[in-house]
């Protein structure tokens, strides 16, 4: 690999290649996957490579050119337990690590018995599920964390929007610069605001393969702004069908997984059939590979023209469009604002109503976790 790292690049690769653990954390464009490589070429590229979503997966696959799984399809997760009958002996390098909740990422050690390398970026959500191991590990192993904080993308108009959303500041309303675009656009309310997105598909603004549209969250009504709504009108222009049912054509997500069948959560795809059963293919954007779905899967299939910031986490598009009503500022925080722009690679938009949006930037949770508690434990015993 012909590239120059920077001091903390090559600190991390020098400190992970003497087969010690490894955290390493820094935003988008500092060269957390070069850093990945550059680690793997140190054990001439014998390590093993996970994420937890197949998404990120397939990502950090297409960006090294290394092969790498879902942390649950690596321990060979049916559904109950993992049933990986051998340790992993070789460094285990795992991508997107922010996304990781505590049963999986004890699930994840216990298995390995080489170096662990962590790599996600601090910023983002925090995990779903319980706990949140990432971030309390970097609060309280700094021995072994490496920030990298050089941006090599710095010129970017989506990078110093973030950068600034990052510090809790609010960006430029419109900025064009280093080949991308970003922009915040006040348009109103749930209605008026579903009727200007409803407007950018017409117009060819979205293209459901390689954009998102993300909102905070599912909603509790029609025409209510929320990912459901959204979700019914897009489809009423690109795909119509009776009753808003879900038919072949369809852009769609997996909400549960589905480990025999190598479907998992946050899966996104495009439905190519719909039999006389009812039964559901799907082709799979991670691997272009179809899944056939019975009724229990079917359950679990929901549209995906407009996702959660969740949801979406691990991957990127094109361009995103991101919804902030004030209906949903509770949900709106400084974490899910950063995460959501930082899908984007050449534009993004937020649209709705603008306050909501600085009014997220002010919001900073603080999970409470049984891991943090154990170390200020730690803390106070050595004192």
């Amino acid at each position: 690999m012909n590239v120059t790292l920077d001091e903390r690049q090559l600190a991390a690769v020098d400190h992970a290649a003497q087969y010690n653990d490894c955290i390493i954390t820094g935003g988008a464009g500092t060269g957390k996957t070069l850093t990945i490589q550059a680690i793997a070429e140190r054990y001439d590229n014998r390590v093993v490579l996970m994420a937890p979503t197949g998404k990120a997966a397939a990502q950090i696959r297409d960006r090294t050119g290394l092969q790498a799984y879902t942390i649950h399809r690596t321990l060979l997760y049916d559904g109950v337990d993992f049933r990986l009958t051998t340790k992993i002996q070789v460094p285990a390098i795992i991508d997107e690590a922010s996304m990781i909740d505590s049963e999986l990422m004890h699930h994840t050690l216990r298995y390995c018995r080489g170096p662990v390398v962590l790599v996600g970026d601090a910023a983002q959500l925090p995990p779903v599920g319980p706990g949140q191991p990432f971030h309390d590990l970097i609060r309280f192993k700094p021995s072994i964390v490496f920030e990298l904080q050089r941006c090599y993308r710095a010129s970017g108009a989506i990078h110093i929007a973030a950068q600034a959303v990052r510090a809790g500041k609010p960006p430029e309303k419109q900025h064009v610069s280093g080949g991308e675009v970003w922009q915040m656009i006040q348009t109103g309310p749930a209605q008026p605001t579903i009727n200007r997105i409803v407007q950018w598909v017409k117009d060819g603004k979205y293209d459901p393969m390689q954009d998102m549209i993300l909102a905070p969250v599912y909603g509790d009504g029609e025409d209510d702004g929320g990912i459901d709504s959204i979700n019914a009108a897009v489809k009423a222009v690109l795909n119509p069908s009776e009753g808003g049912a879900i038919a072949v054509g369809d852009r769609v997500l997996c909400n549960k997984n589905f480990a025999t069948d190598d479907l998992w959560n946050g899966d996104i795809g495009t439905v190519t059939a719909i039999d006389s059963e009812k039964e559901m293919f799907v082709k799979l954007d991670r691997d272009a590979e179809e899944r056939q779905c019975d009724a229990e899967k079917c359950r679990n299939i929901k549209l995906a023209y407009c996702m959660s910031v969740h949801k979406a986490q691990g991957s990127q598009a094109r361009r995103v469009f991101f919804v902030c009503l004030n209906r949903h500022a509770r949900m709106l925080s400084r974490a899910l604002i950063y995460t959501g722009c930082t899908r984007a690679r050449e534009a993004c938009v937020v649209c709705g109503e603008l306050q909501a949006f600085y009014r997220g930037l002010g919001q900073v949770t603080q999970k409470q976790t049984v891991l943090k508690h154990l170390f200020k434990m730690g803390e106070a015993v050595a004192r």
